[in-house]
């Protein structure tokens, strides 16, 4: 009895894995505590590409391996997360689960990165040209603007700087119900992506950025 029990577990857990990497494959939604890992193309000096395997699983698992290649710029090879290179800049996107603001900046920051700011049109132009091309059905992400410090002054909370260059959607912001506080980017229906201030406590996908070291800060 007690071989036949036993057996009966290992097929059941047998068909558990099974269906845990089937799924897998097929699932966009993850829980929380769930952070994308795969492979990723680091342009190098000569212009090619060179392939970094990640097989990061949060605080819960192993740190970045399998690095593949050499002369990598630093800073990537140090996050525990998948970049990707938009423009001249390496963002974070989180795809798999839902944040407000602040849990979002949280996630940002645990992980040695910035919740992203847009400070020039190239960058914007840059991070909407890429939504648009791989992630079209998802209609919001978090940026770090915010006018929590000084109602109507918008600032980008990752980095202390005042807004120079906006991209609203009118007549926004309108900080309607006066709890209007915390800039996103959102999806319209004619498919164009502008700037938007909703509820800081909104739960909606984010964007992170790799932080611009100055002489100040060590990795």
């Amino acid at each position: 009895m007690f071989t036949l029990k036993y057996l009966y577990y290992i097929l059941v857990m047998k068909i558990l894995i099974y269906l845990s990497g089937v799924l897998s494959e097929t699932v966009t939604e993850r829980p929380p505590w769930y952070i994308q890992f795969g492979l990723r193309d680091i342009p190098n000096s000569m212009g090619s590409n060179q392939r970094i395997v990640g097989t990061y699983q949060n605080n819960y698992g192993p740190s970045l391996g399998n690095i593949v290649g050499n002369g990598i710029n630093q800073e990537v090879l140090k996050s525990p997360l998948p970049l990707q290179r938009v423009g001249d800049k390496y963002y974070y996107f989180g795809i798999y689960f839902k944040a407000n603001f602040y849990q979002a900046m949280q996630f940002c920051e645990a992980h040695g990165m910035h919740l992203m700011s847009l400070e020039s049109k190239v960058e914007n132009e840059n991070i909407i040209r890429y939504l648009r091309t791989n992630y079209p059905k998802i209609k919001q992400f978090w940026t770090s603007g915010s006018d929590l410090a000084v109602e109507g002054e918008f600032v980008w909370f990752s980095t202390g700087k005042h807004m120079n260059f906006t991209y609203w959607i009118p007549p926004q912001p309108d900080n309607s119900a006066k709890i209007e506080h915390c800039v996103q980017i959102q999806k319209s229906n004619d498919e164009h992506y502008l700037w938007n201030d909703v509820v800081c406590t909104t739960m909606i996908n984010f964007i992170c950025e790799l932080k611009t070291c100055s002489n100040f800060c060590e990795y």
